[in-house]
């Protein structure tokens, strides 16, 4: 069986998701940009819902705001759910 392994990557505010095969060798499936400012935060937080369903990404720049991804579930793939191009939705 093989796992997806999400891993934010602040420097280039994307998202890298990868196929961990049972022998421990990784493929990369997509990389996919996070939507929001430009200046990159010091991390980008990544949560999981417990069903596995979604996906949230904290932006550790201002306007400190969240973006939200639907996991596509045969492939691990990403479709972004809020926001949009020009940024996710912003919480105050």
């Amino acid at each position: 069986m093989t796992t997806i392994v999400y891993v934010g990557n602040a420097e280039s505010q994307e998202i890298s998701v990868l196929a961990l095969a049972p022998d421990g060798s990784l493929s990369a499936i997509e990389t996919i940009p996070v939507p929001g400012p430009t200046t990159p935060g010091g991390s980008l937080p990544l949560a999981l819902t417990a069903d596995r369903s979604r996906l949230y990404v904290g932006l550790r720049n201002e306007p400190w705001s969240v973006a939200g991804y639907a996991i596509i579930p045969d492939t691990g793939k990403l479709t972004l759910l809020n926001g949009t191009a020009d940024g996710p939705a912003q919480f105050t």
